[in-house]
């Protein structure tokens, strides 16, 4: 019998991530990077911050490429799309693309998603033998 990967057994004491419980937790995950991202509004004058509030309610997009708006809103959607697709990776790729502060409000939930993803290979290389 080989040797369970680390992969595993990293949850032999506590739970796993599942794909359940990160559809669950991308929400509060989201918010907090929106949060994070968002510039000091202190010091704005009231036109820059009506405009930065416009750009978080309305993007203009060419494609996927956000010509004017929320990157961070855009890209927060295109992960959450891509999970709820069942395509757990693809999400996880998303979400790297977002700038430093904002993907440090999705720190835990990549975290998550990619151990769930490192467990599934490891179960795919234990089954293939």
């Amino acid at each position: 019998l080989p040797e369970a990967p680390a992969a595993l057994t990293r949850f032999a004491s506590a739970a796993p991530p599942t794909e359940a419980g990160l559809r669950l937790t991308f929400e509060d995950a989201a918010r907090a990077a929106r949060a994070a991202s968002e510039p000091a509004r202190e010091g704005q004058g009231v036109v820059d911050s009506a405009i930065a509030r416009l750009s978080g309610l309305v993007t203009v997009r060419r494609g996927e490429e956000v010509v004017w708006g929320d990157q961070v809103a855009a890209e927060l959607e295109r992960a959450r799309r891509s999970l709820e697709a069942g395509d757990i990776a693809g999400a996880v790729e998303r979400l790297k693309r977002l700038p430093p502060p904002a993907r440090s409000g999705m720190e835990r939930w990549i975290g998550d998603a990619e151990a769930l993803l490192a467990a599934r290979a490891a179960l795919g290389t234990l089954a293939a033998g």
